[in-house]
């Protein structure tokens, strides 16, 4: 029979369960109308579109909200994340020594882990998954749940981004996801598959014997304990404990918000701040259409004069009909003034749309633009990240780090790379994506002044006495996520500068020795 891990009971479980989805519900009705106008075809929290196959973009009479979501998510993901890129690198942290950190040694080996780590990111699936949740994400909350993949014609790495419909949070006491739960529904002739060994009650076998197109619901939690993180499922119903097993040290799932308020468990992203002009949107061209309808076909007023019945009459092209009087003073049916214009609503749709694609980053670049410079991008990632702020390094510090270790820990257990942990104190990470290097490149141009103005009031004489300048171009290939192999380390600049000063004696005394000659 399965037991619970050290410091989780049955009613820790369940009411760790209950409480997180009780919260998700306070959440169903903003959501609900979030994903309906943003991500219509993600969206599961009203109960009429869980049926596959409907159609879930009913209500929808502008696709500007859910075509702005699709380009700022592709545009998130290209600063952030770009496909076929290593966009962090792993480094010394520092409580390591100086000379441990400097050791070109340990800097090959950290850069060889990170090649190996991002040649099995690359080859999966994370960038199509990584996609979806960031559409999650701009919404407020993005989940991706990391697996080890057994196939043996693939990378060893596979990313799953999770509904939000079916998963709630659990925050730990520094304010961070800690747990997360889920429902699960399968058919009872997969329950055995997907749960192998599982501790199943007697209820359970009849209808996987019995019944095996059933649907059954299980209840799901990766919780973090002393020991590590544990899933522990549960049958629904039943409550009896199917499985408890070990995760490892790391959460198999990363959720990252983008903003977060006080006291509030999930995040609300810019999506949540464009939802009244999505709404407003909505409307207005719904009012448009009928407006644009009745333009078209128009209305009428008819007179009950024994001869017309309005009752049977039908307008159509060719259509004959019947009445009692075409005079102008009095006809039997007369087309009604609907008076007013489209101009100011058209003016409105123009307004919030241009809102809605501003919120959601639409508005870096003119999509006109088909060729697109260095320059152009550098400048668009600029403002890009100056508009994000600090949800950048939210999703870094709740996404992006949670992902690498824990597909660190999966490479480990299957032998690729060594044991090692991303603690920011002895393995730190360093993001080289264009919104991190475009933070750097402020950096760079801000000691760039700083030396151009020192140069100018004070002389290079002084400033080559002030500033460390020999340290510069590692610095810069520091900001820039520079080859490592590429830079010297401070033992051969070191070896360097002495070559130098012994050619520079040298000069100088072949410079003397040939005076001497010529007196002679």
């Amino acid at each position: 029979m399965a037991d619970f891990p050290k410091g989780i009971t049955r009613e820790s479980f369940n009411e760790g369960f209950k409480k997180a989805f009780s919260i998700q519900n306070n959440w169903r009705s903003l959501l609900d109308d979030a994903y309906q106008f943003f991500i219509p075809q993600q969206n599961v929290f009203r109960d009429e579109n869980t049926t596959a196959g409907n159609k879930r973009d009913a209500r929808i009479m502008d696709g500007t909200p859910e075509d702005a979501m699709n380009e700022g998510a592709n545009k998130v993901k290209a600063a952030i994340t770009p496909d076929w890129r290593q966009w962090a690198q792993l480094k010394a942290g520092f409580e390591l020594p100086k000379e441990i950190r400097e050791s070109q040694e340990v800097k090959e080996q950290l850069k060889d882990i990170t090649e190996i780590l991002f040649s099995h990111i690359n080859a999966s699936n994370f960038s199509i998954q990584m996609g979806e949740a960031y559409k999650d994400w701009l919404i407020g909350t993005g989940a991706i749940e990391i697996r080890e993949n057994t196939n043996p014609t693939e990378s060893m790495l596979s990313y799953h981004a999770i509904n939000q419909q079916l998963i709630a949070y659990e925050v730990g006491p520094f304010g961070n996801i800690e747990n997360e739960y889920k429902s699960r529904t399968i058919p009872a002739r997969n329950v055995e598959r997907t749960y192998p060994d599982g501790d199943f009650s007697n209820e359970l076998r009849t209808k996987i014997k019995d019944s095996p197109s059933t649907e059954v619901t299980f209840k799901e939690g990766y919780i973090k304990t002393d020991e590590g993180y544990f899933l522990i499922v549960t049958e629904n119903g039943t409550d009896q404990l199917v499985w408890a097993m070990p995760q490892g040290l790391s959460n198999p799932i990363a959720v990252f918000r983008y903003a977060v308020m006080a006291d509030e468990v999930r995040g609300r992203g810019p999506a949540l701040s464009a939802l009244p002009d999505a709404r407003t949107l909505n409307k207005i061209q719904e009012f448009a259409l009928q407006k644009a309808a009745l333009e078209l076909a128009g209305m009428y007023t008819s007179v009950d004069d024994g001869t017309f019945n309005a009752n049977t009459m039908t307008i159509a092209p060719g259509v004959i009909i019947p009445v009692g009087t075409n005079a102008t003073n009095n006809p039997s049916l007369q087309r009604l003034d609907t008076g007013t214009d489209l101009n100011l609503s058209l003016f409105e749709i123009d307004r919030m749309t241009a809102s809605i694609r501003k919120t959601l980053f639409n508005d870096l670049r003119d999509p006109s633009d088909t060729v697109v410079s260095a320059t152009q991008f550098m400048i668009e990632t600029q403002a890009l990240a100056a508009r994000i702020g600090g949800a950048f390094g939210r999703i870094n510090s709740e996404g992006l780090v949670p992902i690498l270790n824990r597909s660190i820990e999966i490479l480990q257990r299957r032998g690729v790379i060594p044991n090692l942990i991303i603690d920011g104190r002895q393995i730190t990470v360093k993001f080289t994506s264009p919104l991190a290097k475009a933070q750097d490149t402020e950096d760079i141009m801000s000691l760039q002044q700083t030396v151009e103005l020192s140069n100018m009031m004070a002389g290079p004489e002084l400033t080559a006495l002030g500033f460390n300048l020999d340290l510069i171009p590692s610095y810069i290939a520091d900001k820039t996520g520079m080859d490592v192999s590429l830079v010297k380390s401070e033992g051969e600049r070191a070896e360097a500068q002495q070559q130098m000063a012994e050619a520079a004696a040298m000069a100088m005394e072949q410079q003397q020795e040939e005076p001497q000659q010529q007196l002679a």
